[in-house]
């Protein structure tokens, strides 16, 4: 299954496509999640040079994945830096299901319960390549 991340616009003061290039590279510096996680970019525009980051796709199954990505998010969100950050997280197919983290008031434990609803009954549905 896939989970695509996306941050409100209003939380970062440069924009959202530094937030997206910082929590990937936070993210793949766990092995577990390192061929897991992807940013995707928009169709450049006419006149542009390529395409700004859009969201940020992560492919999880069960077990083991969503405990260290909630970790891995939750220690990024409780940076000073990351402080005002509100993240969706969605899954990609069954549509509508959607968790915001709300870095003033989320805690791990709670990013990995919610993790584990929005993914509950999605196991059958692994990556390609998993």
């Amino acid at each position: 299954m896939y989970l695509t991340l996306s941050a409100d616009e209003n939380t970062h003061e440069s924009g959202v496509e530094p937030l997206y290039e910082d929590l990937c590279d936070w993210l793949v510096t766990e092995p577990d999640l390192r061929p897991l996680v992807s940013l995707h970019k928009r169709t450049p525009r006419q006149g542009e040079l390529g395409g700004l980051v859009e969201a940020l796709t992560i492919a999880v199954g069960s077990g083991g994945a969503i405990t260290v990505l909630a970790g891995a998010l939750g220690v990024w969100l409780s940076r000073a830096r990351n402080r005002a950050v509100r993240i969706e997280i969605r899954q990609q197919r069954g549509g509508g299901r959607t968790i915001v983290l709300d870095a003033r008031n989320t805690r791990t434990d709670a990013i990995e319960r919610m993790l584990r609803e929005l993914t509950a009954g999605e196991h059958s549905d692994q990556p390609a390549g998993s």
